[in-house]
């Protein structure tokens, strides 16, 4: 028995310094794998510049790792879905509060859009070249900004008025002064008037004649 423990031994020792080396190899080719994953990232959120760092492949999971998160209405450049490389420079802008008032409604909109411009045509929100926008359309968009839109229509209207004739005497020796004598009937005349109306909201704010024919 005891020669059976001697040689356990003796096989276990020959096969340690093996076993040791396989071991080592082994953690530093994890190690290698895990150096060659790791990437440094230059975030840079709303001109505020940092860096992370990951060993995850997608930009998404990056992110979320290091709790960042990137709202619905959040611009980012790549987009977030793109894989990630050491290096990698990530541009996120986010979005801000803004309060829209347009055809009897209060809008609250969150946006990343740099104009107001910008952000009525990202919200679908029309508006003609004779609506009114307050601020102007190219005023850069701040976190509380209240934008007011005037909706402006303007329609010509004519009317047709009448002008009644005048009567004109005029002397005529061969008639007796009692007798009056009708030499041209006169004619009812018209008068078009063409007048310009301007509404703002459906409400009438101004009326301007641009036309008068008789």
């Amino acid at each position: 028995m005891f020669k059976d423990m001697k040689n356990s031994l003796k096989r276990y020792f020959s096969v340690g310094p093996k076993t040791t080396f396989v071991v080592l190899l082994l953690i530093l080719s994890a190690g290698l794998t895990l150096y060659s994953m790791r990437k440094t990232l230059v975030i840079t959120i709303d001109s505020q510049e940092t860096k992370i760092v990951t060993y995850r492949s997608n930009l998404e999971s990056a992110l979320q790792r290091n709790n960042i998160t990137v709202g619905p209405k959040d611009k980012i450049q790549p987009s977030i879905d793109s894989k990630v490389k050491d290096g990698d420079r990530v541009y996120i802008k986010k979005a801000v509060a803004v309060e829209v008032l347009v055809d009897g409604q209060e809008l609250k909109i969150a946006t990343a859009e740099d104009y107001v411009e910008d952000m009525l045509k990202m919200e679908g929100i029309d508006v003609s070249d004779f609506d009114r926008v307050e601020p102007l359309k190219t005023e850069t968009i701040k976190d509380g900004l209240k934008v007011t839109i005037t909706r402006v229509q303007s329609e010509v209207v004519k009317e047709t008025q009448p002008i009644d004739f005048s009567t004109v005497y005029q002397k005529d020796d061969d008639l007796e002064k009692t007798v009056v004598k009708v030499s041209r009937d006169g004619e009812h005349g018209e008068r078009e008037i063409a007048t310009r109306v301007i509404y703002e909201n459906g409400k009438e704010v101004s009326r301007q004649i641009i036309s008068n024919v008789v």
